[in-house]
């Protein structure tokens, strides 16, 4: 789906090669794969102890920290289910390669707001 085919080469003449647009793209992939992946797995594990920090939720018990946690994950399936089509009109509209170096940017600043968050909705 990411992928265009590679094109034969015309007889006769030197086209630019599409295998280095290839690998390029599939690194990008790799990338946004890779951020997806630290993201979710690196910061999900550290909510249980960031929620009861939060100044505007007062003093928690476990069930409902964990109502909290389970909120702030869902805001971020919320927002990946929102996000999905509009950076995928973008690519459509837009070449990808800028698309992909865009969700990289804001992925890097999403998550370290995230880290410095000290209210809830600030994470959420």
């Amino acid at each position: 789906i990411f992928f265009r085919p590679a094109m034969a080469l015309p007889s006769g003449g030197d086209a630019p090669s599409k295998a280095a647009t290839s690998r390029t793209d599939a690194a990008a992939v790799f990338v946004l794969a890779l951020a997806q992946g630290v993201s979710g797995t690196f910061v999900y594990g550290f909510l249980s102890d960031m929620v009861p920090t939060f100044s505007d939720l007062g003093d928690l018990d476990d069930a409902e920290t964990n109502g909290a946690v389970l909120a702030l994950v869902s805001c971020f399936g919320l927002g990946q289910v929102l996000g999905t089509p509009l950076w995928g009109w973008l690519t459509d509209v837009t070449a990808p390669r800028p698309v992909f170096n865009l969700c990289l940017g804001f992925s890097v600043v999403a998550v370290t707001l995230f880290g410095l968050a000290q209210r809830f909705w600030w994470a959420c």
